[in-house]
């Protein structure tokens, strides 16, 4: 398991398999984050975050 998603599930994150197609999310690398405007502005909105592991 990957720090980003340790990190994700600390937070209670949730890992979802599949979503309708009338969802708005951001995903992410499983990689280390960084602090961009994409990221930042989905934090403010409250836009899931996700990763394609």
């Amino acid at each position: 398991m990957s720090q980003f998603t340790k990190h994700f599930k600390k937070i209670n994150g949730t890992i979802a398999e599949a979503i309708d197609d009338t969802y708005n999310i951001l995903c992410v690398k499983d990689d280390p984050l960084l602090k961009i405007l994409k990221l930042i502005h989905s934090i403010t909105l409250d836009i899931p975050i996700v990763t394609d592991t």
